[in-house]
């Protein structure tokens, strides 16, 4: 919430990139929550819950950070989570997340950092259109142009 509050929910997406250290901390903690899972005896199989806990964290993270190893980090907890919150399946969010990763970096040269995907090319809003019983995830990604005064969108098909 602190990041919500201090980039704003629709704000320039470049704000995110101050906030690398409060990300770093997210997936942390959600690394030490699937940890004591597996150790309580929640290796065998799914997990469900109808409260929110990590799964929408992580996603946020894996959407909001441009920090190349700590967005990569969030996807894979949530790719190997086998969990699922309400309607967030960890692995469907992965597969949203990793969408939405390549549309950002696509252009970027090798080992780029998050400073060089520049604003025009980051993604401000996802609109998905599940298809839960064939693993399908319909995407809409807003996108600024580069004057800043026009909006596009890419579309794109998961399945998880």
């Amino acid at each position: 919430m602190t990041i919500m509050v201090a980039t704003g929910l629709y704000g320039q997406e470049t704000l995110h990139d101050e906030h690398h250290g409060l990300y770093e901390h997210v997936v942390a903690l959600g690394k030490i929550l699937f940890d004591q899972q597996r150790v309580a005896g929640f290796t065998e199989g799914y997990i469900f819950c109808f409260e929110p806990g990590v799964i929408f964290p992580l996603f946020f993270v894996a959407m909001k950070c441009r920090h190349p190893l700590i967005r990569r980090q969030a996807i894979a907890l949530l790719e190997t989570a086998n969990h699922q919150e309400g309607t967030w399946e960890s692995v469907g969010a992965a597969k949203v997340a990793e969408f939405v990763m390549g549309v950002e970096e696509e252009n970027l040269p090798q080992g780029a950092g998050s400073e060089q995907v520049l604003e025009s090319a980051r993604v401000h809003l996802v609109n998905i259109s599940s298809k839960i019983e064939r693993r399908r995830i319909d995407l809409r990604c807003l996108l600024r142009t580069s004057e800043e005064d026009s909006w596009y969108f890419r579309e794109g098909t998961v399945f998880y």
